[in-house]
């Protein structure tokens, strides 16, 4: 019996535990008067990690007229 729940143990922990992948976030820079520029980089994290900072992004680049709109490709 032990040596059937040990690894079904170890399965289940394996099971839960969350990867990390490389996720795009591509973020739109919106300036008055420029054409908009579409500015990829990559996040190596979680994918719920990813989402969060990708959208942190727009608010970080949010610099008077110029903003950024961002978001998981």
């Amino acid at each position: 019996m032990k040596k059937i729940i040990l690894p079904l143990v170890l399965i289940a922990a394996l099971s839960t535990t969350s990867c990390k992948k490389s996720y795009n976030c591509v973020c739109t820079i919106v300036e008055p008067g420029v054409s908009n520029v579409a500015v990829p980089i990559v996040l190596n994290d979680t994918k719920s990690k990813a989402e969060t900072a990708c959208l942190n992004l727009s608010q970080t680049l949010d610099d008077g007229g110029r903003y950024a709109f961002c978001s998981i490709q």
